[in-house]
């Protein structure tokens, strides 16, 4: 587990790109700060740059209201 401060780019269908930061990141998931975590879809594409040609499909594992996070999951990684 690595602890950062990373701007990624949250990509759901029928929505626009949701910028917010990544905390902490490891092999098998990360930390995100958003606005609302209960606004947030259940899964959705995990985006390093608003025009990048790779992603990771991700999934919530756990939302905190008070510390405006949520926890993912990498479930699939595309490759361009």
């Amino acid at each position: 587990m690595r602890e950062c401060l990373i701007p990624v780019w949250i990509r759901a269908p029928g929505s626009p790109l949701y910028q917010c930061e990544m905390t902490f990141v490891s092999e098998y998931g990360a930390e995100l700060i958003v606005h609302d975590p209960f606004a947030m879809p259940d899964r959705f594409d995990l985006l390093y740059s608003p025009i990048a040609q790779s992603w990771r499909e991700c999934s919530i594992i756990g939302r905190r209201y008070e510390a405006k996070s949520i926890r993912i999951s990498f479930l699939a990684r595309h490759l361009p």
